[in-house]
């Protein structure tokens, strides 16, 4: 509107004086108006559809920071700037968020709030505002002493049924049962969504590493049940036993001592790392994922969507009836649970770019170890012709020298009989001659069977 009139304002002053009157006497047109029918809502409140809106912002943020008590509504004005010295927080958050300066942020006042903003809170902030969720048993019983010397009934007057009490008595009773305190962890305040499949390599230690350190709430080894076993463990004093063997007994306390620091339970889980993290330290974070022992328990929420209250039974079958309904639900979100952490694996796997250079790795050395299978088969193959070729050509030449040498030997031995028979005939024909010499007249010297028996 401002700018419109200084519009206006310029466009008068460049105006020659004698068109003024005629623009300021020119009729106006009225305005038109147009009636609008009312909106059809529906006249019953279940008709009406919930739908859960993500609000963002920084507006938004600065409505909750003064929801929240963490700075006051003139917290950007120039009263508050000056009365600050000009010294104005940048963030969105404002307040007291003792970052800077070291200081501690102011704790919450329950008694002020309205029951929609306790109804934001969770129970570790209901205790205490900066009491972290894996807080120690001592450090809860501690936050649940000074918020009980706020707000006790006897502090504040307000009577037993004083709802901000009860809401801190039902924060302690939950949070120092280790099974309680479980199941409550198990539902509030956790992303459950994993990754899409197809992300980039440059974006997948941006993407994956915030997911599995999101998913690192619910590893056995954050069990609340377990570290508060370990801390009854711990403050149970052991007793002390005489005796004059303390070098045998300081000896097998150090063995402990090494064999509880090698256990893998022990130790913190393998970490996501980076591009530089070692292959080993890859595999044995992937190792332990795959079998991921998830401490996370459903029976709070199982019980909420089965909207059975246990304790509400009418009689023990009804009871039994109820727990098994809730058992029931509660494996299927466990199944659930187990199926979302390995698509969540799986996915990671299939993206993470050192298992890839890895098994790029492992299919050059096995191509490379077949190429060189293949090429010692081919020489070995190659080595086993020649050698055969070499036998078959000994062979070949043995065979036929000892063809040659019976060639010979079968024409040696003709030869030995052809003279055999000549000297024969020679003899023959001597022999008869000098029989026919000395008996001139035998007639028997023609017939055959003689000489046969005379060759004999």
């Amino acid at each position: 509107k401002q700018s419109l009139n200084i519009r206006t304002e310029q466009s008068n002053n460049a105006m020659p004086p004698e068109h003024k009157e005629e623009v300021y006497n020119m009729p106006h047109p009225e305005p038109i108006i147009t009636s609008v029918s009312s909106l059809d809502w529906p006249t019953d409140d279940d008709a009406l559809e919930d739908t859960i809106i993500q609000c963002a912002g920084t507006s938004y943020l600065a409505y909750e920071s003064r929801l929240l008590n963490r700075r006051d509504f003139l917290h950007t004005s120039s009263f508050y700037q000056s009365e600050n010295g000009g010294n104005d927080a940048a963030s969105p958050l404002g307040g007291n968020t003792g970052g800077e300066n070291g200081e501690k942020k102011k704790e919450y006042d329950l008694l002020t709030m309205s029951e929609r903003k306790l109804g934001k809170l969770s129970y570790y902030q209901v205790l205490q505002r900066s009491l972290p969720m894996h807080a120690s048993t001592e450090e809860i019983r501690k936050a649940y002493h000074k918020a009980c010397l706020k707000y006790h009934p006897d502090k504040t007057g307000r009577g037993e049924e004083d709802e901000v009490f009860l809401l801190v008595k039902a924060a302690f009773d939950t949070l120092s049962d280790p099974m309680k305190r479980r199941s409550y962890d198990s539902t509030v305040d956790f992303d459950e969504s994993i990754p899409k499949e197809g992300v980039k390599e440059e974006d997948f230690y941006k993407v994956y590493g915030p997911v599995f350190e999101r998913n690192m709430r619910f590893a056995s080894c954050n069990d609340p049940a377990k570290q508060a076993g370990n801390e009854a463990e711990g403050d149970t004093p052991t007793p002390k036993k005489k005796g004059k063997n303390k070098k045998k007994k300081n000896r097998n306390n150090n063995n402990n001592n090494d064999a509880k620091s090698q256990s893998p339970s022990s130790g913190r889980p393998p970490l996501f790392g980076d591009d530089s993290t070692p292959l080993s330290q890859v595999h044995a974070f992937y190792d332990f994922w795959i079998h991921f022992d998830s401490w996370r328990d459903f029976t709070l929420k199982a019980a909420e969507e089965a909207e059975h209250d246990v304790e509400s039974a009418d009689c023990r079958e009804e009871k039994r009836w109820m727990k098994q309904e809730i058992d029931r639900k509660m494996k299927k979100m466990k199944r659930d649970e187990m199926a979302r952490i390995n698509s969540l694996v799986e996915r990671a796997m299939a993206v993470d770019p050192r298992l890839k250079r890895e098994k790029e790795r492992l299919a050059t050395e096995k191509k490379q170890k077949e190429e060189a299978k293949k090429k010692a088969e081919e020489e070995k193959a190659e080595k086993e012709r020649k050698e055969r070729e070499i036998m078959e050509k000994e062979l070949a030449t043995k065979k036929a020298e000892e063809e040659s040498k019976k060639k010979g030997a079968k024409k040696i031995k003709e030869q030995q009989k052809k003279q055999l028979r000549k000297a024969k005939q020679l003899f023959r024909k001597l022999t008869m001659s000098a029989y026919q010499a000395t008996n001139p007249n035998d007639n028997s010297i023609g017939n055959d069977a003689v000489w046969d028996d005379l060759e004999k």
